[in-house]
């Protein structure tokens, strides 16, 4: 398992497509275990700082675990790129034609 770890931090260096899809893959699936998810949530993390913009599907797919290492990250960083995400969440209406906050 050490060696997943291993893995799921250093994939942060190579920030292809490729890797992305692989660590999003594990850092969404709820079922892996939570210390491989928290790493690869926060590898993820590290690649949309570097892009510039966080993938707010992918964000939105993460547990809870996951989710909280990507905000914490981003917040240290870069927080201008949570404050888009909350601004895109909050212009997303329901059926009612509410706002959802």
């Amino acid at each position: 398992m050490h060696e997943r770890y291993d893995a799921a931090s250093d994939l942060e260096d190579f920030p292809s497509d490729e890797v992305t899809a692989a660590l999003t893959e594990i850092a969404s699936d709820a079922q892996e275990d939570e210390t491989l998810v928290a790493l690869c949530a926060e590898s993820l993390a590290g690649i949309w700082i570097a892009r510039g913009a966080v993938e707010r599907d992918v964000l939105a797919r993460l547990p809870p675990w996951g989710r909280r290492e990507v905000e914490q990250r981003v917040a240290r960083s870069a927080p201008e790129l949570l404050a888009s995400q909350q601004d895109a969440v909050a212009e997303v209406g329901d059926r009612d034609g509410r706002t959802l906050r």
